[in-house]
């Protein structure tokens, strides 16, 4: 279903779907190559944690967070470390799934950042989204399949997973029916 409907959008020459049309339509697949996208996740963090400006309030708790994941990265920090990293990752649980795509949205707006695999799979993931809308759209046939009620159940959850919608709504206290994450003391990220 998905490789018909994006051989049948890419057919169209839409505008502004490059990244998406440029691979190969075989499989859905919703995130990358995860460790080149580890890896310029880690230079967005970076880069935000070295502006000198920055009016989110919890910028300390997420650079602290950022720095202890490059250390436990590190193939020279040992187990007994590691095991001291992990403690002291859970007292700066990640930040809320909006934040992070927010930060990572501002870093690909630099030129130079644009190739990176966080911003090609960014790109992609907003064209997929203009895909889906077009092809569901495009006849009944198509509205009922496995693909478009799929797109329609992830639209009417607001866009976001349970894991993203639970994470935000109770950090945020707006989700009162949203699953609760374990306390920080339980949980290791």
């Amino acid at each position: 279903d998905y490789a018909d409907m994006k051989i049948a959008y890419c057919a169209t020459s839409p505008a502004g779907a490059k990244t998406l049309c440029s691979t190969a339509a075989s499989r859905f697949s919703p995130s990358g190559s995860s460790g080149s996208v580890t890896s310029s996740t880690s230079q967005a963090m970076e880069w935000f944690c070295a502006k000198e400006s920055s009016e989110l309030a919890s910028k300390d708790s997420i650079c602290k967070r950022a720095s202890l994941l490059k250390q436990m990265r590190d193939a020279t920090t040992t187990p007994d470390a590691k095991k001291d990293l992990l403690k002291q990752l859970k007292e700066h649980p990640a930040p809320a799934y909006g934040t992070t795509q927010a930060i990572y949205a501002d870093f690909c707006k630099i030129k130079t950042n644009g190739e990176l695999p966080l911003c090609t799979s960014l790109r992609r993931t907003a064209e997929s989204k203009k895909m889906a809308s077009w092809y569901c759209a495009s006849s009944e046939e198509a509205k009922q399949g496995l693909w478009c009620r799929r797109s329609e159940l992830v639209q009417e959850t607001g866009g976001e997973t349970e894991r993203e919608r639970g994470r935000d709504g109770e950090r945020a206290g707006v989700c009162e029916s949203c699953p609760r994450s374990p306390p920080a003391s339980q949980s290791v990220w």
